[in-house]
């Protein structure tokens, strides 16, 4: 309960109907307490101050406990007693008032892996699927971070439960050479690899293809030595935000490099000789040096081999 007055500093005590409250905050004009158990019905309040009472003309009503009398129905499917809800809101202009939120259980997954084109002889029981909010656990990304283990079944088969949210789709342990190609859900491309899941009965196809391809190459200073320990790094040139398409490597003592299983399509690369780590994930940490990176494209399993020029240490540095 909140108590509106003056001159609470120092509250000692507050009682209602003659019974202590418990866990007292108070500062001159609001008391904060826990109230008691009681009798239904119209209680007085007293507070005291080391000053002295109140006079005990301050009421409150305790309303009588709730009585269950019967449920309907009386048993029902187990949900696993875990709720969620995730409901976008803008605050930048001010107060939001009157959101709804709809709890919802857990969504049951089904789904399958399977390579692009027919390969008997892989073993899909080693893949690892993870589905990763969006938003980390605090903003509105559900429990954050990567949903339990999901297993898969030799055929690529697998059924799971998450909340209804956004997911970033990943493959760990991939066989052999091959790499996530698309995620389809009930037939449809979705893009980026992001799964936005809102409905029960949802169907997966996970789409695995083997014609990734290596970039090799050597990184330089300008006189042309070669840089040993060098940080390699490959984004996406279309800016996509799929995590799997940023690679990185180190340079060799002879300065030379492989960037290996990148999916086809065009990249932008950096060399770096000192650069915080996942830094350069970033768009906006890499958007002075945009001059200084090299493209290169990935095509049918093979990619090119390219000379890089560093980036020095202080080159980083004056920009930060």
């Amino acid at each position: 309960m909140t108590i509106k007055g003056l001159g609470f500093t120092g509250a000692t005590g507050v009682t209602i109907g003659g019974v202590s409250a418990n866990n007292l905050i108070a500062n001159d004009t609001t008391i904060y307490a826990l109230t008691p158990s009681g009798s239904p019905g119209v209680a007085s309040v007293v507070v005291t101050t080391p000053s002295g009472s109140n006079v005990d003309n301050a009421l409150f009503t305790n309303i009588a406990s709730p009585v269950v009398s019967s449920i309907t129905p009386s048993g029902g499917p187990q949900q696993g007693g875990r709720l969620s809800a995730r409901v976008p809101v803008d605050v930048s202009s001010g107060d939001v008032r009157n959101v709804q939120v709809r709890m919802t259980p857990p969504l049951e997954v089904t789904g399958k892996i399977a390579p692009e084109k027919a390969d008997s002889s892989l073993n899909l029981t080693q893949v690892r699927l993870n589905f990763t909010s969006t938003l980390p656990a605090g903003i509105g990304g559900g429990r954050g971070g990567q949903q339990g283990r999901i297993d898969i079944a030799t055929d690529g088969k697998f059924t799971t439960q998450l909340d209804a949210d956004t997911y970033n789709v990943e493959l760990q342990n991939a066989p052999a050479g091959y790499y996530l190609k698309a995620v389809k859900l009930s037939g449809r491309e979705v893009p980026d690899n992001i799964l936005e899941l809102t409905f029960n009965g949802s169907a997966l196809d996970i789409v695995l293809a083997k014609d990734a391809g290596n970039i090799t190459g050597t990184v330089q200073r300008s006189n042309g030595d070669p840089v040993q320990s060098a940080r390699v790094t490959a984004v996406p040139a279309n800016g996509s935000n799929r995590r799997d398409l940023y690679k990185s490597a180190t340079s060799g003592a002879d300065g030379t490099f492989t960037l290996s299983t990148l999916p086809p399509g065009s990249y932008k690369l950096y060399a770096w000789e000192e650069v915080e780590q996942n830094a350069w994930m970033d768009p906006e940490f890499r958007r002075p040096f945009e001059a200084l990176g090299t493209n290169a494209t990935v095509k049918d399993g093979a990619g090119p081999n390219v000379t890089l020029k560093v980036i020095g240490r202080e080159q980083v540095a004056a920009i930060q």
